[in-house]
């Protein structure tokens, strides 16, 4: 089953760090990054990823735009 989970980029700690649960339905995981962008600012890159047996980037968020795959 995929799930997906949104993401964020520190650049305190250099890497991507979760900000959500996963969820089942892509439209609620784009909804979440939405959300997440507004509290932590558009100047905050945001991401979704697919989990599965593997991990691959479906919709990322920075700077206020967005980019769908």
């Amino acid at each position: 089953m995929n799930t997906f989970v949104v993401e964020y980029y520190s650049n305190d700690n250099d890497e991507w760090l979760e900000c959500s649960p996963n969820y089942i339905c892509l439209d609620d995981a784009i909804r979440t990054m939405r959300l997440q962008v507004d509290q932590d600012g558009s100047d905050m890159a945001h991401r979704i990823i697919q989990v599965w047996t593997h991990r691959s980037t479906v919709a990322m968020m920075a700077y206020g735009d967005e980019v769908i795959k």
